[in-house]
């Protein structure tokens, strides 16, 4: 194409690759203020008195769910199926093992690489045989802080592919935590910046194929 039209594509293909910058910075930006929000409650959980057991039933639920074979996978279905890997479904299913959804969940992979997610409440899954699923019964610990907590005991005791986050492991696990007013205070930020984090990842989401447009605009 003629100079000046080349020079028009540039200018908004480099308007856009600046605007996808910007994203990418806050993202990090929201990241990293979450990260020292989790760091002071664990400063103050460092000196707390409030100790707590995995082990006590009264206080949490831990389970584990069951195998999904692949022809129990359904192409439409609406319920994403978690194993080892909690961060992504492997497929989807049109039926329930839990029935309850009324509490927060924090998934865990078994046997896999280590890694932890926190599902909201009234967020449906199917968990398999590798996820295990974690709630809180108790109001002194808040679902989310403790999502930030097993994550955070789970690689200090190293749990991997060779050392299975199995049930009775994790029910080994003991936890200090702040007081409830102080991790609700800290967490109700936490959370703000993990939206502001899903709103910034579907701008950078939307602007896939917006080169193309461009180019298509100016050359077809």
């Amino acid at each position: 194409p003629p100079i000046s039209t080349q020079r028009d594509i540039i200018n908004e293909i480099e308007n856009i690759e600046a605007e996808y910058i910007d994203y990418q910075k806050d993202i990090k930006q929201y990241q990293n203020k979450i990260d020292e929000l989790m760091s002071f409650l664990d400063s103050l959980a460092a000196t707390s008195q409030i100790v707590f057991s995995l082990s006590d039933k009264n206080l949490f639920s831990i389970d584990i769910g069951k195998r999904v074979v692949a022809k129990e996978l359904v192409y439409n279905g609406n319920i994403p199926v978690y194993s080892a890997n909690v961060y992504e479904p492997f497929g989807y299913i049109d039926k329930l093992l839990i029935s309850d959804f009324s509490l927060p969940s924090i998934l865990w992979g078994i046997d896999g690489d280590w890694m932890t997610s926190y599902m909201p409440e009234n967020v449906t899954f199917y968990p398999t045989d590798h996820c295990g699923v974690l709630r809180c019964l108790t109001n002194d610990v808040h679902p989310r802080y403790m999502a930030h907590l097993l994550e955070t005991e789970g690689k200090k005791i190293g749990f991997s592919r060779n050392l299975r986050a199995s049930i009775d492991r994790i029910e080994g696990i003991k936890i200090s935590v702040p007081s409830i007013e102080n991790q609700e205070k800290i967490i109700s930020q936490v959370i703000e910046l993990e939206q502001r984090i899903s709103e910034t990842q579907i701008k950078i989401d939307s602007m896939s194929g917006k080169t193309a447009e461009i180019l298509s605009k100016y050359l077809s």
